[in-house]
């Protein structure tokens, strides 16, 4: 995993196909989740969240940006009380990372994959911002 800062952290999620976690060094918890955007509908990304290692991803909801609200849907499992910290930590995740407000102690690391295309980085510094140069360059038109 490889660490992004707050600033990458934002245009990230956006980017079409972000996975990222999100860990509490003091405690040791992370989550990861996964962002994609809707391919038919303008500014609207689909959030999967799974707590741990080895769980499998949940459907928590969408959202619209520049709204920065999680919404559920009749397919998100939100309902169940064993995932709603899920959805509630993306809000949070979610509101902060537009303030540049994450607090310093969180670490947030993305996959290894660029966020916009979801190909394998293989460059060092495609790894350091989670993007290929390629989709770097279309995002920054």
């Amino acid at each position: 995993m490889f660490e992004l800062n707050r600033q990458e952290l934002s245009a990230y999620l956006l980017a079409g196909k972000s996975t990222f976690t999100v860990k509490n060094p003091t405690t040791g918890n992370h989550v990861t989740y996964k962002v994609s955007v809707a391919k038919d509908v303008d500014n609207l990304y689909f959030v999967r969240g799974r707590a741990g290692q080895g769980g499998r991803y949940i459907y928590l909801g969408y959202f619209n940006y520049p709204n920065h609200n999680l919404q559920a849907s009749k397919k998100s499992e939100v309902n169940n009380p064993q995932w709603s910290h899920l959805a509630g930590a993306f809000q949070w995740i979610l509101k902060k990372a537009y303030g540049f407000e994450l607090p310093e102690s969180l670490e947030v690391y993305h996959e290894g994959a660029c966020g916009r295309c979801g190909m394998k980085l293989t460059t060092p510094k495609s790894l350091l911002v989670g993007f290929g140069p390629v989709c770097k360059r279309l995002m920054a038109r």
